[in-house]
């Protein structure tokens, strides 16, 4: 069973994705982790006390993964993650179908987006550079600022809205999947960004 977390209004939403035995087709595809996806909540409504909407499973790997099952999003909060309220349901009667996840594509803006924008906001993983020493952020950035870390962006959304929103802070962002940090560093020179910072590495 796979589980993920992810804020919405000030609350944390934590929900699962079950990985069920696939078809004979799909036997040798391996099953989606954690890393392997990037799930988002799309609210549709709301009544008695319960909100419903789509949730979108995205492939961000580098690879086909297989997952399936139904998956469910319940409030967690109180400061240490217990539940808020009942937990997610799941209608009688709904099928409980097994997906492969195909790779994402890497787009020509997306390689080209490597090309011309990794020097300006991008970070080589190079320890042995440093002796082993820990990475001047401030020289990276420019500044002294406090800073927040985001582990796993996917394409990046998140970490963009958190930046353009809190430019007192310095963001910095580790994804492996290329074509998400393709799609971030073309967003990043859009917004003109001098808080973000980003890793391409697992």
């Amino acid at each position: 069973m796979n589980r993920f977390m992810m804020a919405l209004s000030g609350l944390l939403l934590t929900g699962t994705a079950l990985t069920l035995p696939s078809a004979a087709s799909a036997a040798s595809t391996p099953a989606c982790t954690n890393a392997d996806l990037h799930v988002s909540f799309h609210l549709s409504g709301a009544a008695a006390g319960s909100l419903y909407g789509r949730m979108r499973y995205q492939n961000v790997s580098g690879h086909a993964c297989r997952t399936g099952g139904y998956g469910g999003l319940s409030f967690v909060g109180h400061g240490d993650g217990r539940q808020v309220g009942a937990p997610a349901g799941r209608e009688a009667g709904t099928p409980v179908r097994s997906f492969v996840l195909r790779q994402g594509r890497f787009t020509e803006a997306q390689q080209r987006a490597f090309d011309l924008l990794w020097p300006r906001f991008g970070l080589d993983y190079a320890p042995e550079a440093h002796g082993g020493a820990p990475r001047d952020f401030d020289a990276a950035f420019g500044r002294h600022a406090p800073r927040i870390l985001e582990i796993g962006f996917g394409n990046g959304e998140a970490l963009r809205y958190s930046a353009t929103r809190d430019p007192a802070r310095d963001h910095i962002g580790i994804e492996v999947h290329a074509p998400g940090v393709g799609r971030l560093l073309n967003a990043l020179a859009e917004d003109e960004a001098t808080n973000v910072r980003v890793y391409h590495h697992d």
